[in-house]
């Protein structure tokens, strides 16, 4: 696939107000859809990132909410693949979750964030390891996706790639005291995977880093917002991959050299 893929980012913050959060994806849609192939929202997105207990349970949604279907049918309205990250009921759990949505309004799958950061405990119910790191096929690009802390772990990206990944998205709410740890790790996982690799962060001014950005399978920084509320647009190619990999092939020679019998 030569054509490219362009993914939009969206650094923003949500506000405390469920339905005000989807009428914004509405009226994001109803703006950019034309010319992207896939939307990628901050961590928490529907509810926005806010450790409220009763806000939680009032606005948690699961996949037969009526609000939860909508997002299906505004995807498929408006022919965009959607990663669309929600504060999920299941049962009675609350997963900090991300809905993976075609642009037929199909839902491919559910990703469950399975490594919370500290200040998430006693919100958030982890989910199980394994089976929240699945890749999936958006319009033939291999995507994963990591949330937030679970990038910290060089693991998670190297577990998605076994798996074929070739794009990374990373969501998050990261905060400012953490800026250069988003910046290296998103970059280190990149490169040493050689994938692409998208990080998207939340904006609430003097809290959050932003950087929503862009590295490629060399690990270069090709893209990056800034610290200001705005919009990013990514394109990928097979062809850039390809080529990055052939140039700098640290993965395969991750594996040629069998560097993982050194932790044995």
């Amino acid at each position: 696939m030569n054509k490219s893929f362009k993914v939009m980012g969206f650094q923003i913050q949500s506000k405390k107000d469920l339905d005000n959060n989807l009428n914004k994806h509405v009226e994001n849609l109803e703006k950019y859809s034309s010319d992207v192939d896939m939307f990628v929202y901050p961590e928490l997105f529907s509810t926005g990132y806010i450790m409220d207990k009763d806000y939680f349970n009032e606005n948690a949604m699961d996949t037969n909410d009526e609000k939860f279907k909508s997002v299906l049918e505004l995807s498929r309205k408006h022919n965009t693949n959607v990663l669309f990250p929600f504060l999920e009921r299941c049962g009675d759990k609350l997963y900090n979750s991300v809905a993976v949505i075609n642009r037929s309004g199909e839902l491919l799958g559910i990703k469950r964030k399975f490594i919370n950061w500290k200040t998430e405990n006693g919100y958030l119910d982890e989910a199980p390891m394994k089976e929240n790191l699945r890749v999936f096929q958006v319009d033939g690009i291999k995507v994963g996706i990591l949330l937030c802390y679970e990038v910290s772990f060089a693991e998670t990206a190297r577990y998605l790639k076994k798996q074929g990944v070739e794009l990374i998205v990373i969501m998050s709410f990261w905060d400012r005291s953490a800026e250069s740890q988003w910046i290296y790790q998103i970059a280190t996982r990149a490169a040493d995977n050689n994938v692409f690799a998208i990080g998207v962060n939340g904006f609430w001014k003097e809290h959050t880093c932003g950087n929503s950005m862009m590295a490629n399978p060399n690990g270069d920084i090709v893209a990056n917002l800034g610290h200001e509320e705005g919009t990013i647009v990514f394109e990928i190619t097979k062809k850039q991959l390809e080529e990055e990999i052939d140039m700098w092939p640290y993965y395969e020679d991750y594996m040629a050299y069998n560097m993982k019998d050194l932790l044995k």
